[in-house]
């Protein structure tokens, strides 16, 4: 027993205390008249099963740890992963989607980096530099990210502020502005990056090297668009 944990405990409750396997047994009054159908107890006891999170494919999932957590589809389509770490005060959460380069053509390259970029630069509710100063009131750190396979938006909050983190996060991923004047003032910014090869050998270059080895598919082409320093956003796939 003491050998037991609580991912083991979890795998067992899974497997076992699922509505497949339940029986339910219901006692009345001989005397009510009023009839209870079986399709409404049904009902009544997979609600208490479910919870506010239970996914359109069924219960939860153990996610393997440590951490261990729970993963799950949302009705919407969304996927969701809970993991617990109470080793530090801070809520971590990233939204990905997929996108990044591997969408991208010589036509549009870099608008996956961009489009990233654009998130934290205002929303509908709050301008670039409203929204700025609601995150460094809180001491958050929020971003944009993009890669390869995938782009969205990082952020790591205190637990003390976390629902005002929850609220910025909800509002830049539902209510992105894409304001056309923060979006010239991007181009800019991104415009200023050095290019490829800039005080160093073009064997050391690693654009050449992704160029030459995925030539012929976007992986060739620089996440940042034409001509401008191949980098990726910290964390992104």
């Amino acid at each position: 027993m003491e050998s037991l944990t609580t991912r083991n405990i979890m795998r067992t409750a899974k497997k076992y205390l699922a509505p497949d396997n339940m029986t339910i047994v219901y006692l009345v009054p001989s005397s009510d008249t009023k009839s209870v159908s079986d399709e409404e107890i049904k009902s009544a006891a997979l609600a208490a099963f479910g919870g506010p999170v239970v996914a359109a494919g069924g219960l939860p999932e153990l996610v393997a740890g440590p951490p261990a957590g729970y993963k799950a589809v949302l009705p919407n389509g969304i996927r969701l992963v809970i993991k617990e770490d109470h080793s530090l005060p801070i809520v971590s959460v990233v939204a990905a989607f997929d996108g990044g380069v591997r969408y991208e053509t010589s036509e549009n390259n870099g608008i996956g980096n961009l489009t990233a970029m654009m998130l934290t630069r205002g929303t509908t509710r709050l301008t670039a530099q409203a929204l700025s100063e609601r995150i460094d009131r809180i001491a958050a750190d929020v971003g944009g990210t993009s890669g390869r396979d995938s782009l969205g938006l990082k952020a790591q909050f205190l637990t003390t502020y976390q629902d005002e983190g929850w609220q910025i996060v909800a509002d830049i991923l539902r209510n992105p502005s894409f304001d056309t004047d923060e979006l010239d003032k991007g181009k800019r910014d991104r415009g200023g990056c050095h290019r490829p090869g800039q005080g160093r050998s073009r064997s050391a270059d690693p654009q050449s090297l992704q160029k030459n080895l995925y030539r012929g598919y976007p992986y060739a082409l620089p996440l940042l668009g034409p001509g401008k320093a191949w980098r990726r956003s910290p964390g992104a796939i």
